[in-house]
């Protein structure tokens, strides 16, 4: 199936739609960086510490784990996008058109212009020093799924609406450090909860995720994820 084969899609902007994606921009989030987690504890044989922004590799990890380990959140993150673009290009799916956005592999060019991110972090490991080509070929790689997304969305207001999904994700990422703080760090808004641990994993940052999950669940009730984006009980002329 050709990409402009996809089926078309429409994209409502209403509370509900942008609730839901920003708790699926949250869990996506938490992929990444539980998956860093995760995959670290195997491969390290010991797990490093993780929070709800940023992962830390367990002191004494051997060269080869650490640098796997620090590409497999950005790998999570492109199988999200991937994944829900080749969902994409066979049936009509808000989901997947949220996934897309949701997975922020689209802005992965961003933190490398800003002396970051674990893309750079590694090139760096490796002797390669310069943000604005790990930046170009972050923004490359992601260019397909952005393609397959634009292409469904044959809707009025196309380009208003991909472009704010597009951009929906920044202010979560540029503050996300200060959640970050909030949830389980010095700042916590539950400290003692903040303390309690299994895995190296704060239980108000399980907390955090549970929410966020019910919250899209709830969210998501009254939009037709699978299916499209037309709101239960609404015409076309209402999404």
């Amino acid at each position: 199936m050709k990409p402009n084969d996809c089926a078309k899609l429409e994209i409502p902007v209403r509370p509900a739609t942008i609730g839901a994606f920003l708790c699926l921009l949250g869990l996506c989030y938490q992929a990444h960086e539980l998956g860093h987690h995760l995959f670290g504890a195997i491969v390290c044989g010991k797990a490093g510490t993780v929070d709800f922004s940023t992962y830390m590799a367990a002191d004494g990890c051997a060269r080869v784990p650490d640098l796997t380990t620090e590409l497999f959140g950005p790998a999570i993150s492109f199988a999200i996008a991937y994944g829900a673009a080749l969902r994409l290009r066979r049936r009509a799916s808000l989901f997947a058109f949220g996934c897309i956005f949701a997975s922020y592999y689209h802005l992965r060019w961003v933190p490398p212009l800003m002396g970051g991110g674990d893309e750079l972090d590694v090139a760096r490991k490796l002797g390669f020093d310069n943000g604005w080509i790990i930046a170009a070929l972050s923004f490359v790689t992601a260019l397909p799924p952005m393609v397959i997304a634009w292409r469904a969305a044959a809707v009025r207001g196309r380009w208003w609406r991909v472009g704010l999904t597009y951009l929906l994700p920044l202010p979560f990422l540029l503050q996300v450090d200060a959640l970050a703080d909030r949830i389980s760090g010095p700042g916590a808004l539950i400290p003692a909860l903040a303390l309690v641990k299994a895995f190296n994993i704060s239980a108000s940052l399980l907390l955090a995720d549970i929410i966020l999950l019910i919250g899209f669940a709830l969210m998501a009730a009254r939009i037709c994820w699978l299916h499209g984006g037309r709101v239960r009980g609404s015409t076309p002329d209402q999404v």
